[in-house]
């Protein structure tokens, strides 16, 4: 309850303090948000201005593919054919236009065709392009798109004329072919149907994107939004030198760009809910982890108190039995041989033990190195058994041992492989002998072996399974109160099997004891 309410009050004024903030923040954002917003219109109308640049430049391109004897039959089909051009010419300097040619039969098309044109065709205008602020207006990709089309893709004089019209733009595109400068007039409807697909379709409710012409005529227009004849944007952008005087416009719903003010409450009011669910988490991970330290710190105490019994009870045994020899106590040679069997068994199991606490410090400062080779399991197994042979008859076991004829191959650290082995066979003589069975079975499961040791005795709680290959883990029972233990051999085994491409894991044998399998990684014999 303490913690609760520190944490309640801290969350209080922290919020507090927050809600202030964001008060203050609000114009701030808004301001932010106009700037985005305005970021994101002018990568539009660059997209608009490039895609207009990459039509030109393909007209361009194919004007400079035509034979020079086939202008003029090349041009007139053009025209017929075309949906990008409106009006073709070649000309050949001021008052020489051979293309329509003014002295024959004209159409209604080409007579306004040759009247819009007629201070260029006849000299009174230049044939550079006639940008209205100059580059200045260009972005710098835009920019780095006029050099590249300038530049790399024509050799010879060429450019693109914006000429304005009875307030309606038009675009004149020409390439000089020796003495002689022939060219289309672009259709602007078939361009505008080209730049409808440049237009975005995945604008959010209640927006709309519009082109707006010289005289703020909405020409084009996507968005879920239809904003009225009267409508004024909320934000516009020029759409570049490619199209002169023309604008990209952004429409909204509530004639804002930024959030309302219910969203903006609504948000704040989130922001400081989640601000108390998170330290409310924060303190309950902290409380979590405080009690996750405290049962690890009662674990390591429980662990180094029973290594220190394990490390006493064989040195207790072996001193004593060394006393008695080495008085010369003890004169019968059978005494003698059970009393240096016992020695070497304690020595054997004080081995093991400082093995498994070694190897334990190595893998939690990932220090423990491998010493990996090609090996036969059955030869492991079989030299494993055999040194474990005596122990598990004196534990009143019966061994059962299955071994393919075949080799079993592996590459991987033959220590380490017997070292598990050997906490498999230790814990089943210690915490399962009544069951007084012990099988031991190697057997090739496709392109892996498996080892598998299996007991008769009480086996494991199915509310413990989970948690026996946690470090310093044992299971508080009956069973374990009559053996001593460290809590180190399973989740030891099971990392450096992991280690090794292996694995380790637990089943409930058949006869009601514990069957574990170490499986790892055969070689194929070639």
């Amino acid at each position: 309850m303490l913690y609760g309410a520190l944490l309640l009050v801290s969350a209080g004024i922290i919020a507090g303090v927050a809600a202030r903030l964001l008060a203050h923040e609000r114009t701030r954002l808004e301001s932010a948000a106009l700037q985005a917003e305005e970021g994101r219109l002018r990568n539009r109308a660059e997209e608009l201005s490039l895609a207009v640049g990459v039509v030109q430049n393909e007209i361009l391109r194919e004007l400079r593919a035509i034979p020079y004897e086939e202008i003029d039959e090349t041009l007139r089909n053009w025209e017929r054919t075309n949906p990008l051009v409106r009006n073709v010419f070649v000309w050949r300097g001021p008052g020489d236009l051979l293309l329509p040619d003014p002295l024959l039969p004209l159409t209604r098309e080409e007579e306004g065709f040759l009247t819009r044109y007629k201070t260029l065709f006849g000299g009174m205008h230049g044939w550079e392009e006639r940008l209205d602020g100059g580059q200045a207006d260009r972005s710098v990709s835009q920019q780095l798109f006029h050099n590249v089309s300038k530049g790399n893709v024509l050799a010879e004089s060429s450019g693109w004329v914006p000429w304005y019209w009875e307030n309606t733009l038009c675009m004149l595109g020409w390439v000089q072919r020796g003495e002689r400068r022939c060219g289309v007039e672009l259709e602007m409807a078939a361009l505008l149907s080209e730049l409808q697909r440049a237009m975005p379709l995945d604008l959010p409710e209640g927006r709309a994107l519009a082109v707006l012409d010289a005289g703020g005529h909405r020409i084009l227009q996507s968005g879920p939004l239809d904003p009225g004849d009267d409508a004024r944007a909320v934000l516009s952008v020029p759409v570049g030198f490619m199209l002169p005087h023309w604008e990209v416009a952004l429409y909204t719903a509530d004639g804002r760009v930024g959030a309302s003010a219910h969203q903006y409450a609504v948000a704040s009011t989130l922001l400081v809910v989640v601000l108390f669910v998170c330290l409310f988490c924060a303190g309950g991970m902290l409380l979590l982890e405080a009690q996750r330290n405290r049962r690890d710190a009662l674990q390591k105490t429980t662990f180094v108190s029973n290594v220190s019994h394990e490390l006493k009870t064989p040195l207790t045994t072996i001193r004593m039995y060394t006393d008695l020899l080495r008085q010369g106590r003890v004169e019968d040679e059978e005494k003698k041989v059970r009393y240096l069997s016992t020695i070497a068994s304690e020595s054997e199991r004080l081995t093991r033990l400082v093995n498994n606490v070694l190897d334990f410090g190595r893998l939690e400062q990932n220090r423990k190195k491998y010493q990996i080779g090609r090996f036969d399991l059955r030869d492991v197994v079989a030299e494993t058994v055999q040194s474990q042979r005596l122990r598990i008859g004196e534990a009143g076991m019966a061994l059962t041992e299955h071994f393919p004829s075949e080799p079993a191959l592996v590459e991987s650290d033959r220590d380490a492989v017997q070292q598990a082995l050997l906490n498999l066979i230790d814990n089943a003589i210690k915490y399962a002998a009544s069951g007084n069975q012990l099988l031991v079975e190697l057997s090739r499961s496709g392109r892996e072996f498996q080892i598998r040791v299996c007991d008769a005795g009480a086996g494991i709680p199915s509310a413990h399974r989970r948690k026996i290959f946690e470090r310093f883990y044992r299971v508080d029972d009956s069973i374990t109160a009559r053996s001593q233990g460290s809590g180190l051999g399973l989740g030891l085994s099971r990392r450096m099997l992991t280690d090794l491409g292996g694995s380790l894991t637990y089943s409930p044998a058949p006869s009601g004891g514990a069957c574990f399998t170490i499986t790892l990684p055969g070689v194929e014999v070639v």
